[in-house]
């Protein structure tokens, strides 16, 4: 319910041409903030704004910045990504903002190297697929190539134990953990497949269904968002939602294609990047079960849509005809 509101509410609030500027200007200072906050945890180990420290791991320091959780970060900065990189474009595009389309760069290098910084395989790897969707559907293959060879170039540099998780039976750690949580999961589904056990059951209710009884990671999140909200909620709800971001994604895709404005059209782009990025992290990671990291998602998605709707393109229309 909560998440349909947000989304419906957005979609209404920023339809101004106004509030959408004010949008743009809000959401750069925001990353700023994260940047500046996260710079300060890695440096002196925790952050300013509330006090959450670093975390360990074995290929070295975890910002987790202001949201003490790395996933969360790494689900933050995939979603703002797309969308500093898109402004940096259409700054770069015209002569008298090209200057100042270099601070929009730095932030992206900037948030790339955060990513890099919150080690979450997950979040780094749906940020890699949802470009690589964009440069397809936009056929940027020349920059494609060029970031091929980048990520071919970091992973030479990069420390194994961050490539590689191996537990005390040499598998792959989160590989073996994931298909464990899956198959739990499944029983989950198999035993209640309408119904499901109730939102927000699934941590306790699993135990009772789960038929292989394997050791690894006892009451936990299925780290499948999809499967999760399944066995919680049934299968008609998990189509319902698959139908609902099919409608959505179509619609966006035929606006972004027929946009007017080419600034609008590349901004546009960059949202539903970071909103491709967030769904192809829920396939493997909390993020559908995280709040936080789900609230931001419907806000973006109802922001896409204020940029979409009639009164905007109307607005870009008339401006070009000028």
């Amino acid at each position: 319910g909560m998440p349909l509101i947000l989304l419906i509410m957005t979609a209404d609030c920023f339809r101004r041409e106004t509030i959408q500027k004010q949008f743009l200007v809000c959401f750069t200072a925001t990353f700023l903030l994260v940047l500046i906050d996260s710079s300060i945890q890695y440096a002196f180990g925790r952050d300013l704004l509330r006090f959450f420290p670093a975390q360990s791991s074995g290929a070295g320091l975890r910002l987790v910045g202001p949201f003490g959780d790395y996933g969360k970060m790494g689900s933050y900065l995939i979603e703002a990504i797309p969308i500093l990189s898109m402004l940096f474009l259409t700054e770069f595009r015209k002569i008298e903002t090209k200057r100042h389309s270099f601070y929009f760069f730095a932030l992206i290098i900037a948030g790339f190297i955060l990513l890099y910084l919150t080690r979450s395989r997950g979040a780094i790897l749906a940020c890699a697929i949802s470009f690589l969707g964009l440069c397809i559907y936009r056929r940027w293959f020349k920059f494609l190539g060029i970031a091929v060879l980048l990520v071919c170039i970091l992973l030479a540099f990069t420390p194994r134990s961050m490539i590689f998780h191996l537990d005390a039976t040499q598998k792959e750690q989160s590989m073996a953990e994931r298909f464990d949580l899956w198959k739990r999961a499944l029983n989950v589904i198999e035993a209640k497949p309408w119904t499901g056990t109730g939102i927000n059951t699934y941590n306790v209710a699993h135990a009772k269904y789960d038929k292989e009884k394997s050791w690894r990671v006892r009451g936990y999140y299925a780290h499948n968002g999809y499967l999760q909200l399944t066995a919680e909620a049934g299968i008609p709800c998990i189509l319902s939602l698959f139908w609902f971001l099919i409608i959505f994604f179509k619609k966006a895709l035929g606006h972004i294609q027929s946009a007017a404005d080419l600034k609008d059209s590349l901004l546009q782009a960059g949202i539903l990047t970071g909103l491709l990025a967030f769904l192809i992290h829920a396939f493997y990671d909390t993020a559908l079960q995280s709040p936080q990291s789900l609230m931001r998602f419907w806000y973006l998605a109802g922001v896409l849509l204020a940029f979409q709707s009639p009164a905007t393109e109307q607005k870009l229309r008339s401006d070009n005809s000028l």
